[in-house]
């Protein structure tokens, strides 16, 4: 038999995130199907896990901004003052 999980357990094993975000979430079918216990929904542990499994994972490799196909501009030299 599968587990099943509410909003505020999810929202604590999520990093403390409120029961409302955690609904929100459920509501825009982040976790799959969800079983309806009277107004509440109930996430099953593979929706979860599916969830989870989703935004983790290897990182991507940094992209650094500058390409080099720019030269760099040059910075003048200072001008001695004049006394």
């Amino acid at each position: 038999m599968e587990r099943y999980y509410t909003a505020a357990q999810i929202g604590e094993m999520l990093g403390r995130k409120s029961a409302r975000t955690v609904r929100r979430m459920i509501a825009r079918g982040d976790f799959g199907d969800t079983l309806q216990d009277g107004k509440q929904h109930l996430v099953p542990a593979s929706g979860l896990e599916a969830y989870i499994r989703a935004r983790t994972g290897p990182a991507e490799p940094y992209q650094r901004h500058f390409t080099g196909d720019r030269p760099r501009r040059k910075i003048p030299e200072p001008q001695p003052l004049k006394a």
